[in-house]
């Protein structure tokens, strides 16, 4: 009792020297079959039951440790034994044929379940074992003859009509399958997994129309369970057979799924995934929450939800997901990121800058995301003017990724609107270049370096390259009209100007160059 096997074992061999009866026999056994000394464990239990043929535990526990070495016909003959003469419970009965299975004596399973019905008459458990062996010696006759059975002697239940028509579904016979599950919804209007099979049914004979609503029954039905109706409705998704109807009857579906459903996650995340792919992100927003309502501990919900904000531009409801996201996942760095981004983008910026913080220190094996959260640190210390700070998260940015072209790009962009150390902002504008050479915004960054330098043909240059591949960015458009004042051409600088507020630019400086006609310093 005091798990202390060998000190046992001592105590013991000091009473067997007095009387190595049954019992002692028994506990040597046990200790024995413990320490997984199963030899030894043997050649005791089989004493104890010779010493008293009469206990069923001393028997019980030689069943064990038979199966434990996988002796499973004298563990199955022993069973057999405790339920012939011993207790007859439908838990030894089915030990021993359990046994037999594992075996392989499957006719001796078959005769000991015969003798248990002739006593107990007729026993779903008894009959189901029997029906499950028959088909494993491929007699289906057999088989089927035990279900009929059944259904002779519950003829209201559909249960085993569903049993047999799963039978002959294997065996090939459709036809057969089909109308004993035509007779359950008869019965049973509302039965999910007749309508399923017959919805199944439907589809391989290509009759389409049938199989949508069959398969919208069957998602409807109450009593059909959620795996399945998953299943289902997935398997329609991807099948992609309705051509041009295919995406509404899929909405059609999915509303079934969530309406029957309303509180079943899954349902709410597949309607989320499908209204994604079709880039509906506000509904999918809303069916991810729901999902996220439901089973909040699911991380890919919450990740999803995310996305759908960052599509939408929703960045207060992305803050206040993500930070309910870190409350339940404090360990999970990219939703640490994406905190991080929204709170930038809402201007937060004290915000953005002390959970950029946490998030570095749990990332510290992740670059990747290190080297996202130095980036968004360096360009808010940068919209804050603390300089310094924000070159040295673009240095720890280029430190674990010297060839980033982004960071290149970024902390050299940083550099010229600062009119400083413009050498250094060059060399790294022309590297990201290279790694990137049709990027618009590179293209602008560096142009903007030359215009800072006042090479103002140079910049043209690169700018009209940078239109050319977005032509309606409005930043670079605003910094077109610069580089053409610079060039003397004033009647065509304020047209990208106005160009550029049409656009969508917003500033105080612009509105002031629209108005004066004059280029002012950014």
């Amino acid at each position: 009792m005091l798990k202390m096997p060998d000190e046992a074992l001592k105590e013991l061999k000091q009473a067997a020297v007095i009387d190595a009866n049954a019992a002692v026999n028994y506990l040597f056994a046990k200790i024995y079959f413990e320490k997984r000394v199963y030899n030894d464990a043997e050649q005791y239990a089989l004493k104890s039951v010779l010493l008293d043929k009469e206990n069923t535990w001393y028997a019980k526990q030689l069943c064990e440790i038979y199966r434990e070495q996988k002796k499973y016909s004298q563990a199955a003959d022993m069973y057999a034994k405790l339920y012939r003469n011993g207790e007859k419970t439908t838990t030894n009965l089915f030990d021993a044929t359990y046994m037999y299975v594992m075996g392989r004596e499957l006719d001796k399973a078959i005769k000991l379940l015969n003798e248990a019905e002739k006593e107990l008459g007729i026993n779903e458990d008894i009959i189901r074992q029997k029906q499950s062996i028959y088909l494993a010696q491929r007699k289906t006759d057999k088989a089927i003859k035990e279900v009929e059975k059944l259904i002779k002697a519950y003829p209201k239940s559909t249960k085993y009509r569903g049993l047999l028509a799963d039978i002959y579904l294997s065996m090939g016979k459709e036809d057969k399958a089909n109308d004993l599950y035509r007779n359950i919804l008869e019965m049973e209007p509302d039965n999910g997994s007749a309508l399923l099979a017959l919805a199944d049914d439907f589809r391989n004979k290509k009759q389409l129309k049938e199989w949508f609503e069959y398969t919208q029954k069957a998602i409807a039905s109450k009593q059909l369970d959620i795996k399945s109706k998953l299943r289902a409705t997935v398997d329609f998704i991807t099948s992609n057979l309705f051509g041009d109807e295919h995406k509404e009857k899929c909405y059609q579906l999915i509303d079934v799924f969530t309406t029957t459903n309303p509180d079943e996650a899954s349902a709410w995340m597949l309607k989320g995934d499908v209204y994604a792919q079709n880039t509906k992100y506000e509904t999918a927003r809303e069916s991810y929450s729901r999902a996220a309502e439901l089973e909040p501990s699911n991380y890919t919900t919450w990740r999803q939800l995310v996305l759908c904000d960052i599509e939408t531009k929703n960045y207060v409801a992305m803050e206040k997901d993500c930070r309910s996201a870190i409350e339940l996942f404090p360990t999970e760095s990219l939703f640490f990121v994406y905190h991080a981004i929204a709170s930038q983008q809402l201007k937060n910026y004290e915000v953005c800058l002390k959970v950029a913080w946490q998030g570095v220190e749990i990332s510290a094996d992740q670059e990747q995301i290190l080297l996202q959260l130095y980036l968004i640190i360096g360009d808010v210390n940068d919209k804050l003017k603390n300089f310094d700070k924000s070159d040295s998260a673009y240095q720890l940015a280029l430190k674990l990724e010297p060839n980033n072209s982004l960071t290149l790009n970024n902390y050299a962009y940083q550099l010229s609107l600062r009119n400083t150390n413009l050498d250094k902002a060059e060399q790294m504008s022309k590297r990201s270049l290279e790694l990137e050479k049709d990027n618009p915004s590179y293209l602008d960054t560096y142009g903007w370096i030359l215009f800072m330098r006042q090479k103002y043909e140079e910049a043209k240059v690169q700018i009209e390259k940078a239109l050319l591949l977005e032509p309606d960015n409005a930043e670079v458009t605003d910094h077109f009209g610069d580089v053409l004042f610079k060039l003397g051409k004033t009647e065509e600088a304020l047209q990208q100007w106005k160009k550029a507020k049409a656009l969508g630019l917003e500033s105080i400086i612009l509105e002031k160059k629209i108005k004066d006609k004059k280029w002012y310093d950014h």
